[in-house]
């Protein structure tokens, strides 16, 4: 036993020496342990003593401001207690983690563009380049699969697998059957952004949005003039070549497109199904309606 031991109460000289606080000397750039004269580094050493049975962390206050940039720049957490909330002073390695992950979120878009290109550009000189080893016999037109060819035959051979078990309808094609079965649901799947009209056939609202934009991709080499629909421009040449294929069986008379011949046919008929809801007198064709309201 320590000789200065016998100096003490009997009472104090059997509590457990390692069990005792012993406060260590703090001075601004280390700590000396007074149990082993040590001295240490400030690395984030974290020295605790207790006040009013209250333990909190001591190290920030007896450092100096050097000292804690050191800690700091180590991604140390330098804790310390203000009425009863613990607050967690790491800004920087915030920061830079921050940092880093956006620069790497920005590679990685970057490099996922790039491939994005390359695969759309790949996939375009695939389809510039791919063979078309499948030709039609009856009028030499090629295709890439057997399946195409098989599905283009039909429009020489006339033949039309599938029909619709609600009409009798018959089509080349289960796709065209589909399209058809939504005019008995009254399915209108396709609507415009522009007028919310709606339309059975994705390319059927593809043509009625250009009367919203204006697009005339179709152009008549003799004369230059532009249409929304390539359909426009077969009939627009009649007007050149005066073709009149559509002709009425009552009177012999000739059009250059069907929906005449069928607004015609209406004079033979006496048919007038187009309205005026003011006056209910009733007219042969829209147009002519149309204009009666104005």
């Amino acid at each position: 036993m320590d000789p200065s031991l016998s100096l003490l109460p009997a009472d104090l000289r059997s509590v457990d020496q390692s069990s005792t606080h012993v406060k260590p000397e703090i001075s601004p750039d280390t700590i000396t342990s007074l149990n082993c004269s040590k001295i240490l580094e400030p690395a984030g050493i974290v020295v605790k003593k207790e006040s009013d049975d209250e333990e909190y962390s001591d190290v920030g206050p007896g450092i100096s401001s050097d000292s804690r940039k050191i800690l700091e720049t180590k991604g140390i957490h330098v804790k310390k207690e203000l009425d009863g909330e613990e607050y967690s002073e790491s800004k920087f390695d915030d920061q830079r983690c921050k940092e880093e992950t956006e620069e790497k979120l920005h590679q990685f878009n970057k490099y996922d563009n790039s491939l994005r290109q390359v695969k759309i550009l790949e996939t375009r000189k695939k389809n510039n380049s791919k063979e078309k080893p499948y030709q039609c016999e009856e009028c030499g037109k090629s295709f890439a699969k057997a399946l195409a060819l098989k599905i283009h035959e039909r429009a020489h051979t006339g033949e039309k697998p599938y029909q619709c078990v609600q009409c009798g309808k018959s089509f080349a094609q289960a796709s065209h059957l589909r399209t058809h079965k939504r005019t008995h649901t009254g399915e209108k799947p396709y609507q415009c952004v522009h007028c919310g009209k709606s339309f059975t056939q994705a390319g059927s609202l593809k043509v009625h949005e250009r009367a919203h934009t204006g697009e005339k991709p179709f152009q008549y080499e003799q004369c230059g003039k532009r249409f929304a629909e390539a359909s426009h421009i077969i009939t627009h040449k009649r007007t050149h070549t005066g073709e009149k294929p559509y002709q009425c069986a009552q009177c012999g008379k000739s059009f250059s497109e069907a929906p005449h011949l069928k607004r015609h046919q209406k004079v033979h008929t006496g048919e007038k199904p187009y309205q005026c809801v003011q006056c209910r007198k009733r007219f042969a064709d829209a147009g002519t309606l149309t204009k009666h309201e104005r």
